[in-house]
């Protein structure tokens, strides 16, 4: 295999392309992943209530549409919310990966405080909002990070003046991305661009949940029949528009990693194909002193895998590193771009030695299959 070594030194720079974007586009989609994941995990086995109008985050309805949901037969719990773009007087325009800043009013209450346990949500530091709250907020560690935020600190959003509360623990998901205040302080920011809703008490989202024993798309297609004024999302087509969104983006990562890949295991096959040719007559005297099939096979495909294991090792250490001064170049803005898991870890090493056994497989087989007469006739 080194009796060439320019030659096995390009191959295996092949594999470290080829690994290096299997790995660095990889935990890209890990990431995006868990961004998913974690939106899913947040909505839960809620209803999603929206209102019929248009915009990102469809149109506002009034807090007479909560009361009525309230009463709903089935329904156990309400949680209204007010949903808009964080949009801070410091805010900058550049580049934003994944989820929008968001700010989001919630009517806090011990029901709120057991769902935000329910989710998995921990404080780092400072207090989590209370009932009677006003003017603070709670916020996601990517919020803190790119505001420089700490517990007590003033943070301004859209014109108002509003204190810090507490810092939500890193979750690598979608609460990393939110701020969290008292419903009328979110009501009252929202109205701002809005005149027409100042004088209305609305929200612009509500959280449905089912009393034990109803099925909860059942009662998401009820409470849409029965209530014109607005659209009950149910668990099942949030989970699958979550899904869909994730299975697109993991083709198209995996797609480019995939074409990289592929010329890195073109080189093994083209660098043991010569290997064979240049060893044509050494193969023939292993053959007549005995050697089997069987021998000849494992000697190629060893030396394969390891060209594919020693590629796959260098190309993951340099995507690791990559994705580690990425992050820590955008981490200061708010962003983690990256996530390296172990199970993408492995499948990247994995994936490269199984690359080289199986492009190493046709000249495995063609050297195995050589007349070892012939071959020692070759110079």
């Amino acid at each position: 295999m080194w009796r060439r070594k320019l030659r096995t030194t390009l191959t295996i720079l092949g594999i470290v392309i080829g690994i290096f974007a299997f790995t660095v586009m990889g935990s890209m989609a890990e990431k995006i992943n868990l961004l998913i994941s974690g939106a899913a995990g947040f909505y839960g086995s809620a209803i999603n209530i929206q209102g019929k109008g248009g915009g990102s985050f469809g149109g506002a309805f009034t807090t007479d549409v909560v009361e009525k949901l309230r009463r709903y037969p089935g329904v156990a719990d309400v949680q209204p919310s007010v949903i808009t773009l964080l949009r801070t007087s410091t805010e900058g325009g550049g580049f934003s990966f994944g989820p929008p800043n968001l700010l989001a009013g919630v009517e806090i209450s011990d029901s709120y405080l057991h769902r935000f346990n329910e989710q998995g949500l921990q404080i780092a530091q400072g207090e989590n909002l209370a009932p009677g709250d006003t003017g603070v907020v709670v916020v996601g560690a990517d919020i803190a990070d790119e505001f420089d935020l700490s517990v007590g600190a003033t943070f301004h959003i859209r014109g108002e003046e509003f204190r810090v509360k507490g810092i939500l623990q890193r979750s690598l998901q979608f609460a990393d991305k939110i701020t969290t205040c008292p419903l009328e302080d979110a009501r009252r920011i929202y109205t701002k661009d809005i005149p027409l809703l100042a004088t209305k008490d609305i929200v612009t989202s509500a959280q449905v949940y089912a009393a034990s024993g109803i099925d909860a798309d059942e009662l998401a297609l009820h409470i849409t029949d029965d209530l014109p004024e607005v659209r009950a999302v149910p668990p099942s087509e949030l989970k699958r528009q979550f899904e869909a969104g994730a299975v697109i983006f993991n083709l198209i990562v995996f797609g480019v990693a995939l074409i990289a890949v592929i010329v890195g295991g073109l080189s093994v096959i083209n660098t043991m194909i010569m290997s064979v040719s240049e060893r044509t007559r050494e193969i023939g005297i292993k053959r007549a002193v005995g050697a089997k099939t069987k021998h000849i096979i494992a000697e190629y495909l060893g030396e394969a895998s390891l060209i594919g294991l020693f590629g796959g090792l260098i190309g993951f250490g340099l995507g690791w590193i990559t994705t580690l001064i990425i992050n820590a170049q955008t981490r200061a803005g708010g962003t983690i771009l990256f996530t390296m898991t172990r199970r993408l870890a492995l499948g990247a090493l994995l994936f490269s030695m199984g690359l080289g056994v199986i492009a190493g497989l046709y000249p495995a087989f063609r050297a195995a299959r050589m007349d070892p007469v012939k071959a020692l006739r070759t110079m």
